[in-house]
């Protein structure tokens, strides 16, 4: 197709932008790919200046897809729609005025390749508790189970255990039918009448059978023979096989009855309606970079009792680490409030196992887990003063101290050498988003989120699971608001539960504050994985 003397301005105009954008000048049929290398992702195409151009990927110079995929440039394609129609059609999001070219960085392949520890096999993309470890070589501690077998037979599928209990019970029957048969035909009973079978006469199988029904049933007693045969004093073998029969029967009640009432009042079911987030975010907030995931109880109605949570992180070495949680509040518990969609924060700092690196003048923390904000909050100080000894909860109590020392220090003519004078504050920067992103990349394997509370029904506890891969992970990104009110209730969206908002202003600053400032109404939740994930972006 041939364009007019206007749409060859246009391209001409649009590709001089281009260059300056580190595109690539290519014939206008022809596909304009952003070169990573080159495209800072800071600058602005205007909307005038591309014109008819239809955007076929989502906006960013990694080139991923919104709700996630193989790695691709973003192509623009121009085509020819009439001079006073301007349509822009991409994935995520729609900009009516201007084009932000994105900030985040290149999202790569993660370099880990472990299997999912947690499955993801329930409807919603929640998990069903089942932990992917097996045992080898397990022959060495099969005596183990067998001491533990009532916990064993628990863990079968209900319909299975039922099968094997019912199977038993009714096995035990035609044992002691066949036990009945030996001792009414054996030589010491074969001519006395102890009530099975006529004197002489042995009784037969099946009447055995009907008689060990009754007698484990206790429905309706009465000998096949005499009525009084079980009480004359010359048939103790009949007696002593009755009785044990009678004590198979309490036994085998009372464990069927404590079988089913344990497998139908386990509360290990009630972890369904626990629903996490199909992402995990991770973004900045108040210059933190922090993971979220969302967790809500379905059966909001009937709040759960003692709800905590916790995280765990397994790394490329299979080793476990928890996450300390920033909220809830892990020094108070871990305390959680499911009955509204809420957010479980960790936050990535220099003693988190996901972070990069460590910080400059920090204790040693000795093998133990800890929080930066403890630290900040003046729970404990962790940043020494490499001079004097003093420690000091942030690095803005610290550059004070200094600062008072100098003067005091110049005032009494101390030497440069050994002194604050001639102390130099190291970097101090906070972790970025970016250096977060590249280490989850190389590093992660999969973080596990568990939420244990108790049942208020039965009193049972009962621990829900959630873990997420790197392609489960968003960075830039946090979740869209699903709760609302309506007649005067509160109201939660499940259609929006996922719904992701990205934002790649936090890339921009490590000290990007607040939460993100776009409309709700600019997502769409990413439920379906043929919808796409509109993002808002903090031009």
């Amino acid at each position: 197709m041939v364009g007019s003397a206007d749409d060859s301005n246009n391209i001409d105009e649009m590709t001089t932008h281009g260059n300056n954008l580190g595109l690539q000048q290519r014939h206008p049929k022809e596909e304009i790919r952003f070169d990573e290398s080159s495209s800072s992702g800071s600058e602005i195409l205007q909307a005038s200046d591309r014109q008819n151009t239809t955007v076929t990927q989502p906006l960013s110079t990694n080139g991923r897809s919104a709700i996630g995929g193989a790695q691709s440039p973003t192509t623009f394609t121009q085509q020819q729609n009439g001079p006073s129609e301007r349509k822009i059609e991409t994935n995520r999001p729609h900009y009516s005025d201007q084009l932000v070219l994105s900030q985040r960085i290149a999202r790569r392949k993660s370099q880990v390749s472990l299997p999912r520890l947690i499955t993801r096999d329930y409807p919603y993309n929640q998990s069903s508790n089942r932990v992917q470890v097996f045992n080898e070589n397990s022959k060495a501690i099969f005596w183990l189970y067998v001491r533990d077998w009532f916990h064993v037979m628990l863990r079968v599928p209900w319909y299975f255990s039922f099968f094997c209990v019912i199977f038993v019970w009714y096995l035990m029957i035609w044992v002691f039918a066949a036990v009945f048969v030996l001792v009414d035909s054996n030589t010491f009973n074969r001519n006395k009448d102890c009530g099975l079978g006529e004197p002489g006469i042995p009784i037969t199988m099946a009447t055995a059978y009907a008689f060990s029904l009754e007698t484990c049933t206790t429905v309706g007693y009465g000998l096949p023979g005499s009525a009084n045969g079980f009480f004359e004093s010359n048939c103790k073998g009949v007696q002593i096989a009755i009785t044990l029969q009678m004590i198979w029967s309490m036994l085998s009640n009372a464990f069927l009855v404590s079988f089913f009432f344990t497998q139908m009042s386990k509360s290990e079911m009630r972890s369904i309606q626990i629903i996490f987030s199909k992402k995990l975010c991770v973004n900045v907030v108040d210059g933190k970079v922090c993971i979220n995931i969302r967790c809500y109880d379905l059966d909001s109605a009937h709040p759960l009792v003692e709800c905590h949570a916790r995280m765990y992180l397994m790394d490329h070495q299979m080793k476990f680490q928890p996450l300390r949680l920033l909220e809830p509040n892990d020094n108070l518990g871990g305390v959680l409030y499911p009955s509204a969609p809420t957010t479980i924060i960790h936050h990535i700092d220099h003693h988190s196992a996901l972070s990069p690196r460590s910080m400059p003048l920090v204790v040693s923390n000795h093998g133990l887990h800890l929080r930066s904000v403890d630290s900040g909050a003046g729970n404990r100080e962790e940043i020494l003063c490499p001079v004097c000894g003093e420690s000091y909860g942030s690095y803005e109590r610290l550059q004070k101290h200094i600062n008072y020392a100098r003067i005091v220090e110049s005032q009494d003519d101390y030497p440069v050498e050994g002194t604050h004078l001639g102390f130099e504050m190291p970097d101090t920067s906070p972790l970025t988003l970016a250096e977060a992103q590249r280490h989850i990349e190389s590093k992660l394997s999969e973080i596990v989120v568990v939420v244990e509370a108790i049942d208020p029904q039965l009193s049972g506890t009962f621990q829900a699971l959630q873990s997420y891969k790197y392609d489960d992970i968003e960075f830039g990104a946090d979740f869209e608001n699903c709760m609302s009110t309506k007649d005067n209730k509160f109201m939660v969206d499940l259609m929006k539960f996922h719904g992701i908002i990205y934002d790649d202003g936090m890339y921009a600053s490590s000290e990007f504050k607040g939460k993100f400032r776009g409309r709700s109404d600019m997502c769409t939740p990413c439920t379906n994985q043929s919808e796409p994930i509109r993002e808002v972006r903090s031009g």
